[in-house]
């Protein structure tokens, strides 16, 4: 029972920083530099991301909906990164939004633009399971194509 609380304690609190830690993961990848300039700050949008995805994976139950689409998107954005760790961070917190979107299926947005985004994921993927100078990127990237083709 104890642990049950403790859980259930620990989700809401995930849920509750998620929120704010998408603003502040949503304005760095904007102020990203292009390619080859490092943003200074590239270490700190990767600790933002991971942060988010320990948010989102332990609160993954108290996450509502909006906030989840806001997760799936931010995550397929920052897979697109020009940034190596920030496309690693994103990948897993796309593949925590997306075992979470199994449970939430209104969290891919209202028709059509659900089956649009949906599409944008799967040519994401592909295109970083195939081109992506990162061996671990790719790697990762076809991983979650095999499942979402499950």
């Amino acid at each position: 029972m104890c642990a049950q609380h403790s859980e259930a304690r620990a989700a809401t609190l995930a849920a509750v920083v998620a929120a704010p830690l998408v603003r502040m993961v949503q304005t760095r990848l904007r102020a990203q530099a292009p390619p080859p300039a490092r943003p200074p700050d590239s270490l700190a949008l990767a600790s933002a991301l991971d942060a988010l995805f320990t948010c989102a994976h332990v609160g993954r139950a108290a996450l509502h909906t909006e906030l989840l689409h806001e997760v799936l998107v931010l995550a397929l954005a920052g897979v697109r990164s020009a940034d190596v760790l920030a496309r690693m961070g994103s990948l897993k917190l796309l593949g925590c939004a997306l075992a979470a979107t199994a449970d939430d299926r209104d969290a891919w947005g209202p028709q059509p633009a659900a089956d649009e985004l949906v599409q944008q994921v799967h040519e994401t993927l592909a295109s970083a399971a195939k081109q992506d100078v990162s061996e671990d990127v790719r790697r990762l990237a076809e991983g979650l194509l095999r499942i979402l083709a499950a």
